[in-house]
């Protein structure tokens, strides 16, 4: 699992390349995992820290549309 930060960058990038101001540049990304299971390595850190910087914490997470698979 990646830091917020690291999905945050992509966001940006995908704004500016695209120039479409909808979340990731108007793009479908697929991405997968249990974000209970599989948490951000932080060095280090402890609990509160590693938890803030899971993905799902991300100030765009709510422009993000989850899908789950039965």
């Amino acid at each position: 699992m990646h830091n917020k930060l690291t999905f945050e960058a992509v966001d940006k990038s995908l704004w500016d390349l695209t120039g479409n101001d909808r979340a990731l540049g108007g793009k479908v990304i697929v991405m997968g995992g249990d974000f209970r299971q599989v948490l951000p390595i932080i060095p280090h850190g402890n609990r509160a820290e590693i938890v803030s910087a899971a993905l799902n914490r991300s100030s765009r997470w709510r422009n993000i549309q989850v899908l789950k698979l039965h």
